[in-house]
């Protein structure tokens, strides 16, 4: 897991894996420290090679944001066999929501 600044929603993102399983989950919050808002699932991984692997060391690199932290890039692994494993880069792009949901 990792937290980081995020211009575009104005607030602390964090990025993680969920236990055990392909999604890869965000969270924000006005402090570093908390209080976090709710997760969501930022995206599903792609699966792994064999089954039953789940994502690893889930990162967001906040130094490639792009348009104003509007897209981030997110890597994780997964283990593809016996003491192997892929590294996966994806760009998210984020939606601001209102209190309203919208």
């Amino acid at each position: 897991m990792n937290v980081s600044w995020n211009d575009y929603l104005q607030s602390y993102v964090a990025v993680y894996n969920a236990p055990f399983s392909q999604q890869v989950m965000m969270r924000t919050s006005p402090e570093p420290e908390g209080p976090w808002s709710g997760e969501i699932t930022a995206f599903d991984a792609h699966p792994p090679a064999n089954a039953g692997s789940a994502v690893h060391g889930a990162q967001a690199h906040p130094e490639y944001n792009g348009n104003t932290g509007q897209v981030m890039y997110v890597t994780y692994s997964h283990s593809t066999g016996a003491f192997t494993s892929e590294l996966r880069l994806v760009s998210v792009q984020l939606k601001a929501v209102n209190a309203q949901g919208q």
